[in-house]
């Protein structure tokens, strides 16, 4: 096997924690709440317990992945150390980590010409990036070869289905996923948008009216879709949620492996307070 290394970024699930069980590197983006940019999951110095709660409380961040300059501090570091990079990047149609990431390789690679940097768009974002991501290091550790993932990350994508649900339409709103024209009844009756991811875009698919609702509405196109196998699970600010979908999945017999994890800072700017994903093969 080649010497790389695999990247992700946080707009997967991936923890540091996480990362560090696969074998990969995590590249944190900005999150700026207060008026001050933080590195997720390195300076941000909050939890996400807290950081869900101040949204709750009116608190309205925004994220941004890294600029130029910052995906070549990144990535120098790999190259100095004689490795390739292969960056596993959200999808590029929803961030400009991908043009950014690009531009940063192109430049380092004259500084490095016997190095490579391969950035691959996953298409995708949260715990359908994080299944891609997992998927990818599982090749990793069997010995797979720098040029072999183009491949691998094709056939997850084309196998690949994902869903979320809303808690707070208000934020979608705020966030321009749903129109302001949204009638304010939705609200009151609590209606609970549905989205995936289309051309790497988030997109509302339906909507529905409580969150009991909601969380069915995964489990059965999980249960027309899944081929088993792998399930991954996020929720923000609320395990209990996931640990609830799992329950569910499993009362259905729909998949053999369950991985929960905690719906990030990155994710979470966008979605909100209680939303709740889940992507499976």
């Amino acid at each position: 096997m080649g010497k790389y290394v695999l990247l992700c970024d946080t707009g997967s699930e991936i923890t540091p924690e996480f990362a560090k069980e696969l074998g990969v590197e995590l590249i944190s983006f900005v999150v700026k709440y207060d008026d001050v940019e933080h590195y997720v999951y390195r300076d941000t110095g909050i939890s996400l317990e807290d950081f869900y709660l101040n949204i709750k409380q009116g608190l309205y961040p925004y994220s941004r992945p890294l600029s130029k300059d910052e995906f070549k501090a990144a990535f120098r570091e790999y190259l100095t150390d004689k490795k390739d990079i292969i960056y596993l990047c959200v999808a590029r149609n929803s961030s400009k980590a991908y043009e950014n990431a690009a531009l940063a390789a192109k430049d380092l690679l004259e500084e490095f010409p016997d190095r490579r940097v391969k950035i691959i768009d996953t298409g995708t974002a949260s715990v359908g990036e994080t299944m891609v991501v997992v998927m990818a290091a599982r090749e990793m550790q069997k010995g797979a070869e720098f040029e072999d993932f183009p491949e691998v990350i094709h056939d997850v994508l084309n196998n690949l289905h994902l869903w979320f649900f809303v808690d707070d339409i208000n934020h979608l709103k705020r966030g321009g996923l749903l129109s302001t024209a949204e009638p304010s009844a939705a609200v009151a009756l609590k209606i609970r948008p549905i989205l995936s991811i289309e051309d790497g875009r988030m997109v509302v698919k339906s909507r529905v009216r409580g969150t009991g609702n909601a969380e069915n509405y995964l489990i059965e196109r999980a249960v027309e879709a899944s081929k088993g196998g792998l399930i991954v699970i996020a929720a923000a600010g609320n395990q209990e949620r996931s640990e609830r979908l799992k329950k569910m999945l499993c009362e259905k017999g729909v998949g053999d492996e369950y991985i929960l994890l905690p719906m990030g800072m990155t994710t979470g700017t966008f979605l909100g307070p209680g939303a709740g994903g889940i992507a499976y093969l």
